[in-house]
């Protein structure tokens, strides 16, 4: 059975979930930036982002069922 982990031309086995979202910080204040290239924040501390990430995903998850 073909491994369905991997892209074409990896060598290497998938381990790891990639991440399309980054954290950022900007004048004190934390940021969400997702791959579509929207940016959610501000937010006091990195807890509170990545809570408000995934809110994000909650909701887009929900949606499209």
């Amino acid at each position: 059975m073909p491994n369905t982990n991997r892209r074409n031309g990896d060598r290497a086995p998938f381990d790891h979930i990639r991440s399309e979202m980054r954290l950022y910080q900007v004048d004190g204040q934390w940021y969400c930036k997702t791959r579509e290239n929207i940016s959610l924040g501000p937010y006091e501390t990195t807890n509170a982002a990545e809570k408000g990430l995934a809110a994000y995903l909650q909701y887009f998850q929900s949606a499209s069922i």
